[in-house]
């Protein structure tokens, strides 16, 4: 929906040169259909926003891809060929691609709130974080009412393979919140 081209044009064009490649990219749009997120990023897009937007949503996104950048920069200097991700409990998660791959199952691809959630949790490993504790590190607002982290604790414990109802890995903690009970450790990815 922009003058001359379109965003899908912006991506694949952004994603062929060398020299932005690796460049972040967050679309912020009006297409809300998944179709279009889905094409969006498939063609490299590393975020995908619908209007309408809170700031928060937009800081958290930004916040994310400057921690995505760190991490590229950091694999840089110490092996030019390797990106890191976090190994916890058989489980492979890379923040850059925000893939997660289990043993006994094919690579899934997280949305970016779960990927968020993922990190803050594997961060913080062991400590229960509380429902406003998790939001805020995502980059949003904390409404006593809001059910977001509950239901990506949910979808995430699916794509980890942790049943909800006898959770071992991502656990609830009582009149806390919840916590990531596994070692993790940050390993070199070709």
């Amino acid at each position: 929906m922009m003058p001359q081209s379109d965003g899908l044009d912006l991506v694949g064009l952004l994603r062929s040169r060398r020299e932005t490649r690796l460049t972040p990219i967050i679309m912020l749009t009006a297409l809300a259909e998944r179709e279009w997120q889905r094409r969006f990023m498939e063609m490299g897009a590393d975020d995908y926003i619908t209007k309408p937007f809170s700031a928060e949503e937009l800081v958290g996104a930004v916040k994310i891809q400057c921690l995505k950048l760190e991490w590229r920069n950091a694999g840089a200097r110490s092996q030019a060929v390797h990106d890191f991700g976090l190994e916890f409990s058989g489980r492979l998660f890379d923040p850059i691609r925000r893939t997660l791959v289990r043993q006994d199952a094919d690579a899934e691809v997280l949305t970016m709130s779960e990927a968020q959630l993922l990190l803050i949790l594997l961060e913080n490993a062991g400590q229960p974080m509380s429902r406003e504790a998790l939001l805020e590190g995502m980059g949003r607002q904390f409404s006593p009412t809001n059910r977001t982290v509950d239901v990506l604790v949910g979808r995430l414990r699916r794509k980890i393979g942790d049943d909800a109802r006898t959770a071992r890995l991502l656990v609830t903690v009582r009149s806390s919140g919840y916590a990531l009970q596994s070692e993790v450790r940050r390993v070199a990815i070709n």
